[in-house]
Order: structure tokens, then sequence, then C-alpha cells
């Protein structure tokens, strides 16, 4: 009878070893299905911030560009630099010169260029460019042209 009692508490402790072993092994899928779930929500819904934020940053920023050309577009020095007049083509230095003091604020810019009606460069904050470069066949010309 001894040797059926110790296979008995033998057959015993393996089955409930067996159970306890199973119950964490379900436990642990459980647990890691519903974390996976969790993390994959979390970041899902950063990513969606992060989308959001940055998208109204650029859109902030390109707000405040325009603002920027619009500002320099309506400033008296550049709009005398575009008659074609003696006063004009005399104010086309003081407008480079006004150009490169604006891109040492903007840096961001590669060159800032005052162009005429036919897509020449008439003054710019890079040498280079006055009147060597025309811009008359871009389209963001072509549609400034238009008004857009």
């Amino acid at each position: 009878m001894g040797k059926s009692r110790q296979t008995l508490k033998v057959k015993f402790l393996l089955y409930v070893s067996t159970l306890i072993v199973c119950a964490i092994g379900i436990t642990t899928f459980t647990s890691y299905t519903t974390a996976k779930g969790v993390v994959r929500e979390a970041i899902n819904q950063q990513l969606s911030q992060l989308v959001i934020s940055s998208s109204n940053h650029i859109a902030s920023w390109i707000e405040d560009r325009k603002k920027d050309l619009a500002n320099w577009g309506s400033q008296q020095l550049f709009l005398t630099s575009l008659e074609d007049s003696y006063l004009g083509r005399a104010a086309l230095e003081s407008a480079s010169q006004r150009l490169k003091e604006q891109k040492q604020s903007y840096p961001y810019y590669e060159s800032l260029n005052l162009v005429g009606a036919s897509g020449e460069i008439l003054a710019s904050s890079d040498d280079n460019t006055v009147g060597k470069i025309t811009v008359s066949e871009e389209i963001f010309f072509k549609e400034s042209m238009k008004g857009n």
C-alpha cells in the first residue's frame, strides 16, 4: 500500500502541477494579448497626435511665411524698385541690401529675390543671381502673375 500511496501522490502532484502550468500559461497568453492591444492603441494615439501636431506646426509656419511675403511685398522700397524709372533703378541696390539683411534674419531661406514682371531677378540677397536668372517659365511665377 505504501507504494501505491506514493504513486497516487505523484499522480496527484503531476495533475496539480499540470493544471498550475496550464493556468499560468493561459493567464500569460491573455495578459500578453491584452497588453499588446493596449500598447498598439497607445502607439496609434501618440502617432496620430504627433501627425496632427506636426501638421498644425507646418500650417502655422506656412502662414507665417505668407505674412512675411505680404509684408515685404508692401514695403515701399521694393515697390519703388519694380518701377521702370530712374528712381526704380536707383532703388534696386538698396533693395538688394535690404534682402541681404532679411536673409540673415531668416536663415531657412536659400535666397530672397525681387522679381520683375518679366521674370528676371532684379534684386537679391545673392549677388550672383541678379540679372542672370529668369523665372518666367516657372509654375510658381506664372501662378503669382495670375494673382494666385
